[in-house]
């Protein structure tokens, strides 16, 4: 059996990002497994002590929603939920259901450094 093991040099506080609510709370629950604290979400105003928690896994709803209402509501998450020191992890739907592509297009992208 495999185990994920976080890098010395990861912070161990997550933003789980998934357009359904079972994924958001499955995810939640395997950080959970491994030791992190979490707290699950659909509510997107008024997070009680989110902050506090190392796992906020957000159900962003956008599983049924038309590909430029995905992506506004992705951003909107993004923008209200990654705050500096959080890493992000974007649960995709495993039968591709919803509108991945969109779901995708707003999530920042780490900057290559160049030699």
């Amino acid at each position: 059996m495999r185990t994920c093991m976080l890098d010395a040099n990861m912070r161990n506080r997550w933003l789980v990002v998934a357009d359904d609510l079972i994924d958001t709370a499955n995810c939640a629950v395997a950080f959970r497994r491994r030791g992190f604290g979490a707290a699950v979400s659909w509510a997107s105003t008024g997070e009680p002590n989110f902050a506090e928690s190392s796992v906020f896994s957000f159900h962003v709803d956008s599983g049924c929603m038309r590909a430029s209402a995905a992506t506004k509501r992705h951003e909107q998450a993004l923008a209200e939920y990654l705050v500096a020191g959080r890493m992000m992890f974007k649960k995709i739907d495993s039968t591709m259901k919803g509108q991945p592509a969109a779901d995708i297009a707003p999530t920042p992208l780490p900057h290559a450094s160049r030699p």
